[in-house]
């Protein structure tokens, strides 16, 4: 089995919220408590305070999406 990196609770910093591959940038996952308004790739909970995390994978070299956007547009997908 392959080496991991954990990503912990940004609330707590204890809960063990998801394993990444040893090669992946922890840059390349923002990690959020859970609020309505938020649309996260992934939804967790923490496993030490119970809260929801949010999950949004970002591709490098792209910014993070605009939540105000149209689904179709501002996807990087280097036609932008």
């Amino acid at each position: 089995m392959s080496k991991t990196n954990s990503l912990r609770c940004p609330l707590c910093g204890k809960g063990r919220i998801a394993d990444i591959p040893s090669g992946a940038e922890q840059s390349q996952y923002r990690l959020f408590a859970l609020h309505r308004a938020e649309h996260p790739d992934l939804i967790a909970k923490c496993p030490k305070c119970g809260e929801q995390i949010g999950i949004t994978v970002l591709t490098p070299g792209c910014s993070p999406p605009d939540p105000h956007a149209h689904p179709l547009y501002g996807i990087c997908s280097g036609i932008n």
